[in-house]
Protein backbone atom coordinates (compact mmCIF):
# COMPACT_ATOMS: atom_id res chain seq x y z
CA UNK A 1 0.00 0.00 0.00
CA UNK A 2 1.25 3.46 -0.88
CA UNK A 3 1.55 6.28 1.67
CA UNK A 4 0.50 9.72 0.49
CA UNK A 5 0.24 12.94 2.53
CA UNK A 6 -3.31 13.30 1.21
CA UNK A 7 -6.45 11.19 0.95
CA UNK A 8 -7.41 9.55 -2.32
CA UNK A 9 -11.07 8.82 -3.09
CA UNK A 10 -11.72 6.27 -5.85
CA UNK A 11 -14.87 4.83 -7.37
CA UNK A 12 -13.10 1.48 -7.95
CA UNK A 13 -10.50 -0.49 -5.96
CA UNK A 14 -7.76 1.01 -8.14
CA UNK A 15 -7.47 4.18 -10.26
CA UNK A 16 -8.68 3.71 -13.85
CA UNK A 17 -8.43 5.75 -17.02
CA UNK A 18 -11.36 8.03 -17.90
CA UNK A 19 -12.73 7.95 -14.34
CA UNK A 20 -12.31 10.94 -12.01
CA UNK A 21 -9.78 10.76 -9.19
CA UNK A 22 -10.47 12.93 -6.11
CA UNK A 23 -7.70 14.02 -3.76
CA UNK A 24 -8.31 15.64 -0.37
CA UNK A 25 -5.28 17.70 0.61
CA UNK A 26 -5.18 18.39 4.35
CA UNK A 27 -1.83 20.17 4.55
CA UNK A 28 -2.19 23.90 5.33
CA UNK A 29 1.26 24.78 3.96
CA UNK A 30 0.49 23.45 0.45
CA UNK A 31 -0.06 26.23 -2.08
CA UNK A 32 0.55 24.52 -5.43
CA UNK A 33 -0.46 21.13 -6.79
CA UNK A 34 0.50 19.83 -10.21
CA UNK A 35 -0.35 16.46 -11.74
CA UNK A 36 1.76 15.31 -14.68
CA UNK A 37 2.36 12.22 -16.77
CA UNK A 38 5.45 11.96 -18.97
CA UNK A 39 6.10 15.68 -18.46
CA UNK A 40 2.61 16.76 -19.58
CA UNK A 41 0.54 18.67 -17.02
CA UNK A 42 -2.98 17.37 -16.40
CA UNK A 43 -5.83 19.87 -15.84
CA UNK A 44 -7.16 19.97 -12.27
CA UNK A 45 -10.32 21.25 -10.67
CA UNK A 46 -9.78 22.56 -7.15
CA UNK A 47 -12.16 23.69 -4.42
CA UNK A 48 -11.04 25.07 -1.06
CA UNK A 49 -13.23 23.85 1.79
CA UNK A 50 -14.15 25.62 5.05
CA UNK A 51 -11.84 23.40 7.13
CA UNK A 52 -8.61 24.61 5.41
CA UNK A 53 -8.49 21.56 3.18
CA UNK A 54 -9.05 21.51 -0.51
CA UNK A 55 -10.48 18.94 -2.85
CA UNK A 56 -8.84 18.28 -6.20
CA UNK A 57 -10.26 16.37 -9.11
CA UNK A 58 -8.58 15.18 -12.28
CA UNK A 59 -9.45 12.67 -14.96
CA UNK A 60 -6.55 10.49 -16.17
CA UNK A 61 -6.90 9.72 -19.86
CA UNK A 62 -3.94 7.40 -20.32
CA UNK A 63 -2.58 4.58 -18.22
CA UNK A 64 0.76 5.04 -16.52
CA UNK A 65 2.49 6.54 -13.54
CA UNK A 66 1.23 10.05 -12.75
CA UNK A 67 3.34 12.43 -10.67
CA UNK A 68 1.53 14.47 -8.03
CA UNK A 69 3.73 17.44 -7.16
CA UNK A 70 2.97 19.37 -3.97
CA UNK A 71 4.70 22.72 -3.32
CA UNK A 72 4.62 25.19 -0.44
CA UNK A 73 4.06 28.98 -0.62
CA UNK A 74 7.70 29.48 -1.64
CA UNK A 75 7.13 27.06 -4.55
CA UNK A 76 9.43 24.49 -2.95
CA UNK A 77 8.41 20.82 -3.28
CA UNK A 78 7.42 19.25 0.04
CA UNK A 79 9.49 16.25 1.21
CA UNK A 80 8.67 13.14 -0.80
CA UNK A 81 7.26 15.08 -3.75
CA UNK A 82 6.58 14.08 -6.47
CA UNK A 83 4.31 11.26 -5.38
CA UNK A 84 3.91 8.52 -8.00
CA UNK A 85 0.29 7.54 -8.58
CA UNK A 86 -0.34 4.57 -10.94
CA UNK A 87 -3.43 4.60 -13.17
CA UNK A 88 -4.60 1.53 -15.07
CA UNK A 89 -6.50 0.91 -18.29
CA UNK A 90 -8.56 -2.25 -17.71
CA UNK A 91 -9.24 -2.73 -21.42
CA UNK A 92 -5.56 -2.63 -22.43
CA UNK A 93 -5.16 -6.31 -21.52
CA UNK A 94 -7.55 -8.82 -23.03
CA UNK A 95 -7.69 -12.38 -24.27
CA UNK A 96 -7.83 -13.30 -27.92
CA UNK A 97 -10.75 -15.46 -29.00
CA UNK A 98 -9.93 -19.13 -28.66
CA UNK A 99 -11.55 -22.52 -28.60
CA UNK A 100 -13.01 -23.48 -25.20
CA UNK A 101 -12.47 -27.16 -26.02
CA UNK A 102 -8.73 -27.86 -26.00
CA UNK A 103 -6.51 -30.95 -26.06
CA UNK A 104 -4.83 -31.89 -22.78
CA UNK A 105 -1.35 -31.55 -24.32
CA UNK A 106 -1.97 -28.03 -25.73
CA UNK A 107 -4.21 -26.09 -23.33
CA UNK A 108 -3.50 -22.36 -23.57
CA UNK A 109 -4.76 -18.78 -23.72
CA UNK A 110 -3.37 -15.93 -25.82
CA UNK A 111 -3.41 -12.56 -24.08
CA UNK A 112 -2.95 -9.17 -25.77
CA UNK A 113 -1.04 -6.78 -23.50
CA UNK A 114 -0.74 -3.90 -25.97
CA UNK A 115 -0.27 -0.54 -24.18
CA UNK A 116 -0.47 -2.17 -20.74
CA UNK A 117 3.04 -1.32 -19.63
CA UNK A 118 5.43 -3.62 -17.78
CA UNK A 119 3.92 -5.90 -15.19
CA UNK A 120 3.46 -9.42 -13.93
CA UNK A 121 0.73 -11.98 -14.49
CA UNK A 122 -1.17 -13.78 -11.76
CA UNK A 123 -2.78 -17.05 -12.87
CA UNK A 124 -4.99 -19.30 -10.73
CA UNK A 125 -6.49 -22.56 -12.02
CA UNK A 126 -9.56 -24.27 -10.58
CA UNK A 127 -10.65 -27.84 -11.34
CA UNK A 128 -14.30 -28.88 -11.43
CA UNK A 129 -15.15 -31.37 -8.67
CA UNK A 130 -18.95 -31.39 -9.09
CA UNK A 131 -21.56 -29.53 -11.10
CA UNK A 132 -20.77 -25.80 -10.62
CA UNK A 133 -18.20 -26.55 -7.90
CA UNK A 134 -14.52 -25.83 -8.48
CA UNK A 135 -11.49 -25.95 -6.21
CA UNK A 136 -8.01 -24.46 -6.73
CA UNK A 137 -5.26 -26.76 -7.97
CA UNK A 138 -1.52 -26.42 -8.36
CA UNK A 139 -0.37 -27.31 -11.87
CA UNK A 140 2.49 -26.21 -14.14
CA UNK A 141 1.79 -22.87 -15.81
CA UNK A 142 4.10 -21.43 -18.47
CA UNK A 143 4.00 -17.84 -19.69
CA UNK A 144 5.72 -17.22 -23.03
CA UNK A 145 6.16 -13.84 -24.76
CA UNK A 146 4.94 -13.77 -28.36
CA UNK A 147 5.40 -11.13 -31.10
CA UNK A 148 3.22 -8.00 -31.20
CA UNK A 149 2.73 -7.62 -27.43
CA UNK A 150 1.03 -10.98 -26.96
CA UNK A 151 1.58 -13.55 -24.22
CA UNK A 152 0.79 -17.27 -24.35
CA UNK A 153 -0.33 -18.76 -21.03
CA UNK A 154 -0.05 -22.56 -21.18
CA UNK A 155 -1.35 -24.89 -18.50
CA UNK A 156 -0.69 -28.60 -18.05
CA UNK A 157 -3.88 -30.12 -16.64
CA UNK A 158 -3.40 -33.45 -14.84
CA UNK A 159 -6.53 -35.02 -16.34
CA UNK A 160 -9.37 -34.54 -18.78
CA UNK A 161 -12.06 -32.24 -17.36
CA UNK A 162 -13.32 -28.69 -17.00
CA UNK A 163 -11.06 -25.96 -15.62
CA UNK A 164 -11.55 -22.30 -14.78
CA UNK A 165 -8.57 -20.02 -15.21
CA UNK A 166 -8.46 -16.65 -13.43
CA UNK A 167 -5.86 -14.11 -14.46
CA UNK A 168 -4.69 -10.68 -13.39
CA UNK A 169 -2.05 -8.36 -14.81
CA UNK A 170 -0.33 -5.76 -12.62
CA UNK A 171 -2.59 -6.98 -9.75
CA UNK A 172 -5.76 -6.05 -11.66
CA UNK A 173 -8.20 -8.72 -12.86
CA UNK A 174 -8.36 -8.88 -16.63
CA UNK A 175 -11.83 -7.91 -17.94
CA UNK A 176 -12.53 -11.37 -19.27
CA UNK A 177 -10.36 -12.96 -16.58
CA UNK A 178 -12.51 -16.00 -15.87
CA UNK A 179 -11.92 -18.38 -18.75
CA UNK A 180 -13.47 -21.81 -18.84
CA UNK A 181 -11.60 -24.60 -20.62
CA UNK A 182 -12.89 -28.07 -21.36
CA UNK A 183 -9.88 -30.34 -21.77
CA UNK A 184 -10.04 -33.58 -23.76
CA UNK A 185 -7.53 -36.37 -24.43
CA UNK A 186 -5.40 -36.11 -27.53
Amino acid sequence: SRRYPFKVFLQHPYPLTNIDVHLLIDLPHIAYVHVTINGTEIPLQAARRNDDTFLLKFRPITAGDYSIILKDFLEQPIPGSPFIFPVYNPSSVHFEASNRLQPINDCHLICNIDKAGPGKFFVMVYSQIEENQFHPIIIPIHIHPLPSNHIRISISPPKIGTYRIYTAYRNIPINDAKKKRNVFGA
